[in-house]
C-alpha cells in the first residue's frame, strides 16, 4: 500500500462517482471538503484494507479495483459482497463503537481508495447539514441493496451463479473462482460444474 496526491482528475473522478453513490444532491463544495480530509492510497491486490480484529474507524471511498468484505465462518472463509464502484465503506463495529472489525475488506484487484479519518469525517457530518442528509439517504441507499443482493442471492446455486454474472460481470472476469465460489455458498469445484454448464447451453 502507497499513498499519493490527489491528482485535479482523481476529484473529478470522485466527485462524479460520489454524485452516484445516491439521489440526494450535495453541493459542489462540501464534495471539496471531503475530497481534501482525505489521502489518497492504492492498495495491491489481495491487500487488506480494513482487517478482521482490528479496530480501524475510518472510511474509505473506492475509486478504482474490486473489492470484497468477508468473514470467518468457523474454519470457512465467506465472502458477504463483492463492492461496485462507487463505493463509501467502513467498519460499523469500529466506527459507531469503537470495537474490532468483524469484517475484513481486501482488494481483489488493484485499488485506489480516499482514506478519510473518522475525527474529519464526523467534523463534516456536525458542520454541514447537506452533508448529514446525504449520508441518511446514503444509509438508506446501501440499505436497499443489501437487501437486492439477498434476493438476488437465494435459491439453488444455478440461479445465483446466473445473478452474479448478470448484476456483476465484471467479478467473473477478475476475481479467481475460488473467491466467487464463497461468495455462492459452494466449492470451487461446483462452481467450475455451473460454469461448464452455462457454456453447454
Amino acid at each position: 500500500m502507497k499513498s499519493d496526491n490527489i491528482l485535479p482528475e482523481d476529484r473529478i473522478l470522485l466527485k462524479r462517482l460520489l454524485k452516484k453513490e445516491c439521489d440526494y444532491p450535495v453541493p459542489e463544495n462540501i464534495l471539496d471538503r471531503l475530497i481534501d480530509m482525505g489521502r489518497m492510497k492504492t492498495f495491491d491486490k489481495w491487500d487488506n484494507i480494513i482487517s478482521e480484529g482490528d479496530i480501524n474507524p475510518d472510511v474509505y471511498i473506492a475509486m478504482e479495483g474490486i473489492l470484497r468484505c468477508f468473514y470467518w465462518d468457523g474454519d470457512r472463509e465467506k465472502t458477504a459482497f463483492f463492492s461496485t464502484l462507487p463505493t463509501l465503506f467502513m467498519s460499523y463495529h469500529s466506527y459507531f463503537r469503537d470495537e474490532p472489525s468483524f469484517y475484513t475488506f481486501q482488494a481483489c484487484t488493484r485499488a485506489r481508495i480516499l482514506h478519510i479519518k473518522r475525527e474529519d469525517f464526523d467534523g463534516l457530518l456536525t458542520d454541514s447539514h447537506e452533508f448529514a442528509m446525504w449520508n441518511l439517504r446514503l444509509c438508506q441507499t446501501q440499505q436497499y441493496y443489501l437487501e437486492l443482493k439477498q434476493k438476488h442471492n437465494t435459491g439453488e446455486a444455478i440461479d445465483k451463479y446466473k445473478s452474479l454474472v448478470r448484476e456483476l460481470p465484471n467479478i467473473m472476469q477478475e476475481v479467481p473462482l475460488q473467491t466467487v465460489a464463497s461468495y455462492l455458498g459452494i466449492t470451487p469445484q461446483y462452481l467450475s460444474k455451473l460454469r461448464k454448464q452455462m457454456i453447454g447451453r
